[in-house]
């Protein structure tokens, strides 16, 4: 199948119902994806997950195939010569080299286009030849043309054989470490149904099964390949490693396939070598059954999370090949329900991430209203500790000089001793001075009226909040009755207090 087939009536239907605006969004739509999924493969539509809803909407070429009636990639209609051509030279002209690099370099901005606006990946699954080499000359013309956006680049797997899948990368996500791993794996995978086919015949140990029963899950591969194909599907053989492994691919999810054949258990008849072993060691433990190849195949297809593959099997009335078809719509039924809770789980997630914000900032809000006033409090605080001290040396200094003055008021008649006396008195008086704000200024003046309150000094003012962020902080009861301290000693002292000073230390 070509992507330019022609389309039957129900996909046409189906087209134009997207093109009118239906998305497919609502449960009526479900039945009908799998359709759509087929038509994207065709580039007619395009299905993203956006924000976790399923969206479809018709694409220019889809656009184009409801006005013309065919792809705008039909060779029959693309090599057409136009009235002019015909004119000009006649029917059999081909179009002009000019012509295929402007549809070159538009299919390249319509690649650009559709990585940007999806999750930054387009696969091309099974192209032939002749779409592999304008799709090279695509990505080529992306990059001459500098269409890819600044700051990311574009590459490419797919290039000689295998799907062709295209990647947008931000240079400075380190995911794009990845690519190469990616690449590498690409070029073991195969969706063709005859190369799966022939992969598993010249290595069968994907195949859980007896000889006998090879044949048959052979053919049932081909069959599951086809179920999943005309779904939209894709069964993906991965030839990397000793062993293949199989695995069904559903829009971007990839589900690991397996295929075994079902167990009996019979009764264990004794060998004679376990008959004379037996005699020679009675407590030995023999075993009761064996287990014997049935006949019977059993298909498991992963879901979400690990342990939780789906199983169908062989039963008395029908085998697995009747109900390929059946299967495959019941994987799709699971990969919607995994999507369905997968989307529950991130709604969930992102209104637990919004609660927590929430609550985040409003602890914030109310730690900034906190530290607002702590703030105001604590720089007034600062500026009385500085006045304090200032007024406290005052006081002092006038205290020393009426001590001084009462020395000198009551000195012996001893010359001496007058003598010694005024020494003591002249140094005291020196150091009253060195005291005194009005005579020595710069002890206050030079002191920031502006002061800016460190996280120690705001902490007494934060009652159960944390000083430098917004969080409640584990105080110990020691702290806390430092803090009652410093708060009741505000309210002890004014301005207007004079007498003692409440503690000076000479200073040398």
């Amino acid at each position: 199948m070509q992507r330019w087939d022609r389309l039957n009536e129900r996909q046409v239907d189906l087209l134009r119902r997207i093109a009118d605006g239906d998305d497919l969004s609502t449960a009526e739509g479900v039945p009908h994806r799998g359709s759509a999924r087929a038509l994207q493969s065709r580039r007619l539509v395009d299905i993203t997950r956006k924000g976790g809803t399923w969206r479809a909407t018709a694409t220019e070429s889809g656009q184009f195939y409801l006005q013309h009636g065919f792809h705008p990639e039909d060779p029959a209609h693309v090599a057409r010569p136009s009235p002019t051509q015909s004119t000009a030279g006649g029917a059999g002209r081909q179009p002009a080299a000019g012509s295929t690099a402007s549809a070159t370099v538009t299919l390249a901005q319509q690649l650009i286009d559709q990585l940007a606006q999806g999750d930054g990946v387009v696969r091309i699954e099974e192209p032939d030849e002749q779409t592999r080499a304008r799709y090279r000359r695509a990505i080529h013309a992306a990059k001459q043309h500098k269409l890819v956006p600044d700051g990311c680049e574009l590459r490419h797997t797919g290039r000689d054989r295998g799907d062709i899948v295209v990647r947008l990368y931000d240079k400075t996500n380190a995911a794009s470490n990845g690519w190469d791993a990616f690449r590498i794996a690409s070029r073991h995978q195969t969706t063709i149904d005859e190369e799966i086919v022939a992969a598993l015949q010249k290595n069968p140990s994907a195949l859980t099964v007896s000889a006998d029963l090879l044949p048959r899950a052979l053919e049932f591969v081909r069959l599951l390949a086809g179920a999943a194909r005309s779904r939209g599907h894709r069964l993906v053989v991965n030839t990397k490693g000793a062993r293949p492994t199989l695995s069904l691919r559903l829009e971007k999810s990839q589900r690991a396939v397996r295929i075994s054949e079902e167990y009996d258990e019979v009764p264990h008849v004794l060998t004679n070598d376990e008959r004379r072993r037996q005699k020679r060691q009675p407590w030995i433990s023999l075993p009761e059954f064996d287990r014997v190849p049935s006949g019977r195949l059993v298909l498991e297809v992963n879901r979400a999370g690990y342990g939780k593959p789906d199983t169908w099997k062989d039963d008395k009335r029908t085998t697995l090949e009747s109900r390929v078809h059946k299967i495959i719509k019941e994987v799709e039924a699971g990969y919607l329900a995994d999507q369905r809770e997968h989307e529950e789980r991130e709604r969930a997630r992102r209104e637990e991430t919004e609660r927590w914000e929430r609550r985040k900032a409003e602890e914030r809000a109310q730690w900034e209203q906190v530290k607002a006033t702590a703030t105001v409090q604590a720089a007034d605080k600062l500026r009385t500790d500085r006045f304090r001290a200032a007024f406290d040396n005052w006081v002092a200094a006038d205290a020393i000089r009426s001590f001084c003055t009462a020395l000198e008021a009551s000195a012996l008649a001893d010359e001496a001793s007058v003598e010694n006396l005024e020494e003591w008195v002249a140094w005291a008086r020196n150091k009253a001075d060195r005291l005194d704000p009005t005579i020595n200024p710069a002890m206050l003046a030079e002191v920031d009226f502006d002061i800016t309150p460190r996280p120690k000094d705001l902490a007494p003012f934060m009652g159960e909040w944390s000083a430098e962020r917004p969080e409640k902080a584990y105080r110990s009861e020691e702290t806390r009755t430092q803090y009652a301290d410093i708060l009741a000693y505000e309210k002890t002292w004014h301005h207007g207090m004079r007498g003692n000073p409440q503690a000076w230390r000479w200073r040398s």
